[in-house]
């Protein structure tokens, strides 16, 4: 593996528990709503599919941790709020609030999922924007899918590792996504992994 993602925060052991949870419900839940227990089967077959689960777990209590962080912080300003309109209390208050509003932490979590339960990790760069913008809809929201650079980043700063973290395995994507074929023939697997993926093209679930 090329690079190692950021090690977890230190975390209380129940609440570190309870990401994890969250992690496989949230996980589960996608799975069953959009009938992917054959892709998801196969998908784990995959070799690295372990270390990239591990991963997103880790990041994923990350992402729990920084949430908690952000509601702290939201709480602390309004505290400082309520003592009056002293400037340097103001000026506190805009620098904690302005610190994590640059980044919508929402996204994040939709990656993180996505990442292992629907496949994103076996696909390219800008397949996995273009999946997560289909999937997502709400653009305006979420400006790191606009451009192939912009989600290439984000992910890198998730934290979250794929098929391309272990080139002496992976030459290319496993998988492709054609948006402007058939539906039953969007997703496209590499001939070099194609037997992994068999139970998939013969019933034609993507």
């Amino acid at each position: 593996m090329n690079r190692k993602g950021p090690a977890p925060p230190q975390v209380d052991p129940d609440k570190r528990k309870a990401a994890l949870e969250s992690f496989e419900r949230l996980g589960q839940k996608l799975i069953i709503q959009l009938n992917l227990e054959t892709f998801s089967a196969c998908a784990q077959r995959m070799p690295h599919w372990g270390e990239v689960y591990q991963s997103c777990q880790s990041a994923f209590i990350r992402h729990i941790a920084t949430e908690s962080t952000i509601r702290q912080q939201h709480s602390l300003c309004d505290r400082l709020k309520a003592q009056g309109t002293d400037p340097v209390l103001k000026a506190r208050i805009k620098e904690l609030r302005s610190r994590y509003r640059k980044v919508d932490h929402a996204l994040d979590r939709w990656i993180l999922i996505a990442w292992v339960n629907r496949g994103l990790w076996l696909f390219s760069n800008d397949d996995r924007r273009l999946l997560m913008k289909l999937w997502l809809r709400d653009l305006n929201r979420f400006p790191a899918l606009a451009s192939s650079d912009a989600f290439r980043k984000r992910c890198k700063r998730v934290g979250a590792i794929g098929w391309n973290d272990f080139r002496s395995t992976y030459l290319d994507a496993p998988l492709q996504y054609s948006p402007d074929a058939n539906p039953d023939e969007q997703i496209t697997t590499s001939q070099r992994w194609k037997d992994v993926f068999l139970p998939i093209l013969c019933s034609g679930q993507s």
